[in-house]
């Protein structure tokens, strides 16, 4: 079950999602598989492997941009799981449990110009699955 806008996040309101405008809108890449428009937003994110089962390892990760039924995330750790359980702070609706399932993987190697030192991100589409009652990740 993908997460729309005609599923609104918060329980049948409106979506909770800032409007769309030219200036936090991303262009979309030939590979964009999302339908809806994509949102610049940060905000730091816990994700945990959701098919790890007792082996779950929560790992911190930041949004890139966001969609209605997806989002990009990085982090400095791998996540090798398929299913993860990802939880945010949405604009509007607060801190949210959300489901989802990873559909493309990526790195990037990001320099620190000050130092000289460089480390690699972690790069990886999600698609949301479905929003979990709780705030426990677990």
């Amino acid at each position: 079950m993908s997460i729309l806008l005609s599923e609104p996040l918060d329980g049948g309101q409106s979506s909770g999602l800032p409007e769309f405008s030219d200036e936090n809108l991303c262009t979309a890449a030939e590979s964009d598989r999302r339908g809806e428009p994509r949102f610049l937003y940060q905000t730091v994110a816990t994700t945990i492997d959701a098919d790890a089962g007792d082996a779950q390892a929560e790992i911190k990760c930041w949004t890139r941009d966001l969609s209605p039924s997806g989002a990009r995330i990085m982090s400095l750790e791998p996540i090798f799981g398929n299913t993860i359980r990802l939880k945010l702070m949405l604009p509007k609706l607060g801190q949210r449990v959300i489901e989802s399932e990873i559909v493309s993987r990526s790195t990037e190697l990001q320099s620190d110009f000050h130092n000289r030192n460089s480390r690699t991100l972690y790069l990886y589409g999600v698609r949301f699955t479905k929003v979990l009652a709780g705030p426990s990740l677990r």
